[in-house]
């Protein structure tokens, strides 16, 4: 680093751009620098990287996107109860978005700015994306920014930074503490719900789903009782085990399927800019939620996969009983199909949303 000393002990040093430092301490080495000065400058140079000849280019800012956790959420689809705890404190969740190359100065603009936006926030979720690289010399001062978030009582969820290889701890009073690590934002979204649904355990929530076909299961509850029953009397339960395929691309789309108890994510193939084909999640759902309504009603093929998260089973209405009900039931159909336009229009209102995000992401 440039630095000009003086004889009384005092030196100023000075990263062109980034940062200046003075130190004092009278003891002199041969030359009239200051010792101490001088093996502070250095240690801070070589602990930091501040060489002058070792500087990154810089974008024009280090957080590439902020946003409250207000305006995204998952693929993860909850029940009613579960909805409305969390949309009474989304905001507790904020994500961030980083880019370029995390050096000295760009960590310090990054904690700087995250302390101005973390006020009412206790979930952290860090995209590094787009973090081009992570210095050797600014790891550890990276690492210990995010322990002193966590001492805070921030929790930080660390999304697609498998290119970074960050340790999967951080320190804490007492000792270590796993820092989650995501391979897709959307995994770590889905967390960070799952850990607000935690908080608000004790709290008074909607009755759980039944096991039956009642008014507490979905889009089920718009349908009169009598109308209930008599697609009730239709649907067949299913059983499904971990893993199990409930539908396969390409499948014929005759079968409509409700959640009656367990987790199930429907995952299209897509293709990346590496050349090869990677998983996405489209959906995932719960009890009370259907799925396969689009191609049911369309009668076209199956565009997507749908597995098991856990043991589960589902009611199913099949193509055939659906069209004797029409004929004999029209009533039934009409109010059927009324629902599913409304269960319909909600996810399509939120799928459209999500894509407008992703625009300026």
């Amino acid at each position: 680093m440039p630095a000009k000393s003086g004889v009384g002990g005092g030196v100023l040093a000075v990263v062109p751009g980034r940062l200046g430092i003075a130190t004092y301490s009278p003891p002199l080495d041969e030359l009239g620098n200051s010792v101490r000065g001088i093996a502070i400058c250095n240690e801070l140079a070589d602990s930091l990287g501040l060489s002058l000849f070792n500087q990154y280019p810089q974008t024009s800012c280090t957080i590439r996107r902020s946003y409250k956790g207000s305006q995204r959420q998952s693929r993860r689809w909850r029940a009613s109860n579960q909805t409305r705890l969390l949309q009474e404190r989304r905001d507790a969740i904020r994500i961030v978005h980083t880019q370029g190359v995390l050096d000295f100065a760009a960590i310090e603009r990054l904690l700087s700015e995250l302390m101005g936006i973390m006020s009412d926030v206790w979930i952290l979720v860090l995209d590094v994306a787009h973090v081009t690289e992570l210095p050797v010399e600014s790891r550890g001062l990276f690492l210990n920014e995010l322990s002193a978030l966590r001492r805070r009582g921030v929790v930080v969820l660390m999304a697609r930074a498998r290119h970074l290889n960050l340790p999967r701890t951080l320190s804490v009073v007492g000792g270590v503490e796993e820092m989650p690590q995501f391979e897709q934002l959307d995994q770590a979204l889905e967390w960070a719900e799952d850990l607000l649904l935690d908080s608000t355990k004790g709290e008074d929530r909607d009755p759980l789903f039944s096991s039956e076909i009642d008014q507490t299961l979905g889009f089920l509850g718009l349908l009169q009782p009598s109308h209930r029953q008599t697609l009730a009397d239709l649907m067949q339960c299913r059983t499904f085990a971990k893993g199990d395929h409930v539908i396969r691309k390409g499948d014929s789309g005759h079968e409509l399927v409700l959640v009656r108890e367990g987790r199930f994510t429907i995952t299209i193939e897509l293709p990346g800019s590496d050349g090869q084909t990677h998983e996405s999640r489209l959906a995932t759902f719960e009890p009370g939620m259907c799925f396969g309504e689009i191609a049911f009603l369309s009668g076209t093929p199956r565009t997507a996969d749908v597995t098991a998260d856990l043991d589960g089973s589902c009611w199913v209405l099949e193509r055939h009983d659906f069209d004797n009900l029409r004929q004999w039931e029209p009533d039934v159909v009409t109010e059927l199909l009324l629902a599913l336009t409304r269960d319909l229009g909600t996810k399509l209102a939120l799928t459209s949303y999500q894509l407008t995000l992703m625009e300026h992401l």
